[in-house]
């Protein structure tokens, strides 16, 4: 992987999703922990792996003693100990096993380029997410609210940039109206997450769209927005609150005569009443409309429900990270465990905030 670079792509790039591979990398992983000069360019590559699974996999003793040693990235971590890294080896050792955009201010970040951007892209994140209009109330109490302010998800990478005007071909094959073609249009993302369906539905409508993503994170929306200026999508904008609350936002954030398009996926069966938030959005929809949503089919997630009721029984708590690190480490150790073919390659499961949502949604 050092000199192969489709293989570096593949660790900078992607979640690999294969429990042999996820024993190479843990492997890996402590043998760089404890060796005194490990290749830079070799340790950030399998640090930056480790970063896009939000650190899944259970830290053993020996590994936190080693890391103790090292000193702490912030306190409470399953690795706390005391005094601060002092160098980038260091600083992506640590790297390895938590996150260096949650770690202390007296690390030498800076002195790595990949750590460096890192702790640069989360404060960009805070920073567009700080002013973003709102609905107001910040429910602290909303467990799916809560979820997605500590593991927003996904945590994409990139996306393939559509053809613009090809949302638009799909409505007009759906409805025969050719009209769809030419009109200006205002479209709502309602559950926009991180913003990649946000992004994609912007881009694909075209230029002669208006398009308004509203989410109940912040950390999500930090990251859509982030994203956005990535990609240059100047039709796109960014709202923060409970779907079913767009009339509290501020003044001009809503089209005066609704919404020409409203799309929702994978969103309204985690609330309370999947009706009501059906309703909220169709008040906002202009006559003639289209409403596309996406929701979960219970025969498509059998093993979920055998996992949610698994992780159950175990006790398991999908607020703490160690808590899903164990059920993963459970599965992954039994190749003969009923759900084991369902998950052992299977994307979200190799990430805390994507096995957070696959198994221990909180709602």
């Amino acid at each position: 992987a050092r000199h192969d670079g489709l293989a570096a792509a593949l660790f900078t790039r992607a979640v690999l999703s294969d429990p042999k591979v996820e024993a190479l990398l843990l492997a890996i992983r402590t043998a760089l922990l404890g060796q005194e000069s490990p290749d830079q360019n070799f340790l950030r590559m399998i640090a930056w792996q480790w970063h896009l699974r939000d650190y899944a996999a259970v830290v053993s003793a020996d590994e936190a003693a080693q890391l103790q040693a090292l000193g702490t990235a912030s306190t409470g971590s399953p690795m706390a100990g005391g005094g601060p890294i002092s160098n980038p080896i260091n600083s992506l050792k640590r790297a390895l096993y938590e996150n260096p955009a949650t770690g202390r201010a007296d690390h030498n970040d800076t002195q790595d380029p990949w750590l460096h951007a890192v702790i640069t892209r989360r404060q960009q994140e805070q920073a567009l997410a700080k002013d973003l209009p709102s609905t107001g109330g910040d429910d602290k109490g909303d467990r799916v609210r809560a979820q997605y302010e500590q593991h927003p998800y996904p945590r994409w990478l990139g996306l393939t940039v559509p053809t613009p005007g090809s949302r638009r071909a799909l409505i007009m094959r759906a409805t025969g109206d050719t009209s769809w073609r030419d009109r200006s249009l205002q479209v709502l993302i309602a559950g926009c997450g991180t913003g990649r369906h946000a992004l994609m539905a912007a881009l694909g409508y075209g230029p002669r769209t208006n398009t308004l993503a509203i989410d109940i994170s912040r950390t999500s929306l930090g990251y859509a927005a982030r994203m956005a200026e990535t990609y240059k999508v100047k039709t796109l904008g960014f709202a923060h609150g409970d779907l079913r609350d767009l009339t509290k936002l501020p003044p001009g954030c809503l089209p005066a005569k609704g919404f020409d398009v409203i799309e929702s996926i994978g969103v309204l069966h985690h609330l309370p009443d999947t009706a009501e938030g059906l309703i909220a959005l169709a008040e906002h929809l202009k006559p003639g409309g289209v409403i596309q949503l996406g929701l979960y089919r219970a025969g498509g997630r059998r093993h979920v429900a055998l996992a949610r009721a698994e992780i159950e029984d175990l006790g398991l708590d999908g607020t703490k990270d160690d808590d899903i690190r164990q059920y993963r480490a459970h599965v992954l150790a039994r190749p003969a465990h009923e759900i084991f073919p369902a998950l052992a390659h299977n994307r979200d499961f190799y990430s805390l905030a994507g096995c957070r949502d696959l198994l221990f949604h909180a709602r």
